[in-house]
């Protein structure tokens, strides 16, 4: 997901995986091709079948209009299942957050995806996470900006912090690991610190 525009009236994200999916299906055409009228090996089908499903499953756009003169939010959400339209009033958007996975294996790259938290509930603006911890910040604080919502600067969150309080304490100590070069043990040690100091402040 990217800041298309960050006008003083108008902020849009969007967000594109179709040239994922528009890549597979045409790998996908040209395998068939092959085998039909160059008769290469019928193992391609297999190929061909695991990227359809590749780019079934990556088949998605996001475009997210946020409209300060009339306080609303237009959403366009698509995916291989379903189109989401929505408008929302910014009162009812709660909270702007990042949602944050560690990497797989010990790459210090966090994995994001901008969630809107609203009454009824979280509004993910992707399926997927991408690397990109600080675009994905700049991001949200533009967006919180737009709102004009007492909410907190991006600089002001820990994402360790965060994981700890959603109870994802294995992500918590991955992500420790990865970030701050920490053994498990002492992984381990620093997120029973903070959900010690979290109990302690209830």
């Amino acid at each position: 997901m990217r800041i298309k525009a960050n006008t003083p009236s108008e902020p849009v994200l969007r967000d594109r995986t179709l040239w994922i999916s528009v890549a597979c299906f045409a790998a996908v055409l040209f395998m068939v091709y092959r085998v039909l009228v160059h008769h290469d090996s019928q193992n391609l089908y297999l190929s061909a079948l695991f990227l359809a499903v590749f780019g079934f499953v990556f088949l998605g756009a996001a475009d997210v209009l946020f409209d300060r003169k009339a306080e609303t939010c237009a959403l366009r959400l698509i995916s291989s299942f379903r189109i989401i339209r929505a408008r929302l009033r910014f009162r009812d958007i709660l909270d702007v957050k990042v949602e944050i996975a560690p990497a797989n294996g010990r790459s210090n790259t966090t994995m994001c995806r901008l969630t809107l938290v609203t009454a009824s509930g979280p509004i993910p603006l992707t399926r997927s996470y991408e690397p990109s911890l600080e675009r994905y910040n700049a991001m949200r604080d533009a967006v919180v900006l737009a709102l004009a919502a007492d909410l907190p600067l991006s600089a002001e969150i820990d994402p360790v912090q965060e994981l700890v309080n959603q109870g994802r304490t294995i992500d918590a100590i991955t992500l420790l690991e990865n970030r701050d070069k920490l053994s498990l043990t002492e992984a381990h040690n620093r997120v029973a610190q903070l959900k010690a100091a979290g109990r302690g402040g209830r």
